[in-house]
């Protein structure tokens, strides 16, 4: 009964153990959008940031990219080499979305801004909000 116990324990150990190692190797990470959970790539350096989701010719279903700025302010983002439609959701300091927006893709004279300060901002699939009822004053909850 002891070995089956100390297999089991060991069985449990190893999966968790390879679990994390497989999200730690992994650019994307979990976010609880509302109540629904998504993949994401983080974007936290400026660079990461300025080239977005350039050139990419498609988004898989529930990927997205989250940008995480040091401070809330008025953010802008534009489309520049953007190949497809995206929505985005602005979101504050408390991860609460403030603001949501569909972005046309390769528009270089379109500048899209929040309505209020926001410390993060996540980009989707165009309409992926709507089809899942996410909406202003919902929470994103994520993990660094």
């Amino acid at each position: 009964m002891i070995r089956i116990k100390n297999f089991l324990l060991l069985s449990i150990t190893i999966i968790i153990l390879c679990i994390s190692i497989a999200a730690l190797s992994s650019p994307l990470r979990p976010v609880l959008v509302g109540n629904k959970l998504v993949f994401v790539e983080f974007a936290r350096t400026r660079a990461e940031q300025s080239f977005g989701l350039k050139n990419r010719q498609e988004l898989g279903k529930d990927r997205g990219m989250l940008f995480i700025f040091p401070v809330e302010r008025f953010l802008k983002f534009w489309m520049k080499d953007t190949l497809i439609p995206l929505s985005i959701v602005f979101i504050d300091r408390n991860r609460t979305i403030i603001d949501i927006q569909h972005m046309l893709p390769r528009q270089t004279a379109i500048i899209y801004t929040s309505k209020k300060k926001a410390k993060y901002a996540l980009e989707m699939n165009v309409h992926w909000f709507e089809n899942n009822d996410v909406n202003i004053g919902d929470k994103v909850r994520f993990w660094r």
